[in-house]
């Protein structure tokens, strides 16, 4: 009886665990400040604008922990240092697919210029300011979503969001939209 009752325990708390997508091994849930107090214990240091600054996987990173209008944690969004020619960014993005691939297996990627722009042309960068670059690659856990993409404004990055959060936050905001018909 005492095995079986450990054995529920042990059970009880492994689907606990696997119910929220994790960053940096911490379940994206719980609140806002308190997520961003276990990532300034983790080494990262608090903006004023509330971001975090610190080293993700070895790389400047500022992230940004996304909550709910109850302060629930729903997404985590980590922004690579600016980059200012195309083979720099396209480094970052390759590395960041490669180790994403390794740990949760081959996402979804699409990765193509739109007219008049194509890669090798010597104008990547100007294509992608302008919207006509187009690098993501998308990740689909049971437990949430993770996309890794290049930004507009010339820097990778990779956002974490919770399945559970993103049901929270698309029930609120139909919430919002019935209340305010």
């Amino acid at each position: 009886m005492k095995n079986m009752v450990i054995l529920m325990l042990f059970v009880s708390t492994m689907l606990t665990a696997q119910t929220h997508l994790t960053f940096k091994d911490l379940p994206i849930t719980g609140t806002e400040q308190a997520m961003a107090t276990k990532l300034v214990n983790q080494g990262y240091t608090l903006n004023a604008d509330g971001s975090l600054s610190g080293s993700f996987a070895g790389y400047n990173a500022s992230v940004v922990i996304v909550a709910t209008k109850a302060n629930v944690v729903w997404k985590v969004i980590v922004l690579l240092d600016d980059r200012t020619t195309w083979r720099s960014i396209k480094d970052d993005f390759t590395t960041f697919k490669e180790a994403l691939n390794n740990k949760y297996g081959a996402g979804q990627s699409f990765e193509f210029f739109t007219k008049p722009y194509y890669l090798g042309d010597g104008y990547e960068m100007q294509a992608l300011s302008n919207d006509k670059a187009t690098y993501a690659t998308f990740y689909e856990l049971s437990t949430g979503t993770i996309v890794l993409k290049m930004h507009r404004n010339g820097f990778v990055l990779i956002e974490y969001e919770d399945k559970a959060g993103a049901e929270l936050k698309k029930a609120e905001n139909e919430a919002t939209k019935k209340n305010d018909l």
